[in-house]
């Protein structure tokens, strides 16, 4: 088995704004074609990222890598496929954080939902967030499973600055969510419209600020001083 050839970026845009990093990608592409057996996520999904128009992106959450574990990775940062039984904790703790989120702010109560629990509280798949212009991006945007950060030195990082480069060239810059330290270093000195940051959800952080951060009203806030709809984070579709 080898890789396909090089796709296209799928979403709307996106080719143009990133023409000057297309060989970059290229090249990445190239490299990690000796771990194509064992890919996460699977190739087809490797710029799933993207299937958001660029026009459309109006808030970034900035992953690390995808996740390691077989069958995990989607393409999207954070997000897990819906079938999956077992959250993984980082995700779990967005969900917890997200549940006391939309208590304080009566998004359940808004929806007819008399109990929120954080582990059914929406789709793990994140798709209606991204539907709604979240782009859900990692920086490095493949490894090998079972091998976190393995694909850390292919280029991956180099391409993905160019793409929140061209966000952040727009006339009104996204909404940057950077969770942790690798997040807020990729996010540094780049002209968001506001910037959500705070400890990463994983174990060995969430506890440490994450948890009470309330990031996804902090969001919504600061789409509303742009004059944009909110984010519907309960939204499940």
């Amino acid at each position: 088995m080898t890789l396909p050839e090089l796709p296209e970026l799928p979403g709307q845009g996106w080719a143009s704004a990133l023409a000057g990093a297309e060989k970059l990608r290229a090249a990445a592409w190239q490299r990690i074609q000796p771990d194509v057996h064992q890919l996460a996520p699977k190739p087809a999904d490797v710029f799933r990222v993207f299937n958001v128009p660029i026009s459309k992106v109006r808030v970034v959450i900035l992953g690390q890598d995808p996740y390691p574990t077989p069958g995990l990775a989607t393409g999207l940062a954070f997000a897990v496929p819906t079938s999956t039984a077992t959250l993984p904790p980082s995700l779990r703790a967005i969900m917890i954080e997200l549940t006391a989120d939309a208590q304080d702010q009566g998004w359940g109560a808004a929806k007819g939902l008399d109990a929120v629990r954080s582990t059914s509280l929406i789709n793990p798949n994140l798709e209606s967030w991204a539907a709604q212009g979240v782009l859900l991006l990692n920086t490095v945007l493949t490894c090998r499973q079972s091998e976190s950060m393995s694909h850390a030195h292919v280029g991956w990082q180099e391409f993905t600055g160019h793409v929140l480069d061209a966000l952040c060239q727009r006339a009104v810059p996204p909404v940057a969510v950077l969770w942790g330290r690798h997040a807020q270093k990729a996010g540094a000195h780049r002209p968001w419209s506001h910037v959500v940051s705070s400890p990463h959800p994983s174990p060995l952080s969430a506890h440490k600020g994450f948890y009470g951060s309330r990031p996804f009203s902090e969001v919504n806030a600061a789409l509303a001083s742009l004059h944009q709809d909110p984010i519907d984070w309960l939204c499940d579709r």
